[in-house]
């Protein structure tokens, strides 16, 4: 598990976008204990909506250095 990263949960969770959104929820916090267990920090990117990418932009925009964003994160920031 301590090779696993954000990237292949995202992946996973494109695999499973079929299931409803209950069970992804359920698989959700069997991959944060699983995340805890294997010592890494903070929690794994959560499942979107049906035909939302947000998870993607989560993990693409708390993967970057230094505290750099993107436009779309800093576009949402700015909405009240």
């Amino acid at each position: 598990m301590g090779r696993v990263g954000a990237n292949h949960v995202l992946s996973y969770y494109r695999a499973t976008a079929a299931l409803s959104a209950s069970t992804r929820y359920n698989h959700y916090r069997a991959l944060v204990a699983l995340w805890q267990l294997a010592g890494k920090p903070g929690v794994p990117p959560e499942p979107a909506a049906p035909g939302s990418t947000m998870a993607t932009r989560q993990a693409l925009t708390t993967a970057k250095p230094n505290g750099a964003v993107d436009a779309a994160q800093a576009v949402s920031r700015e909405a009240p």
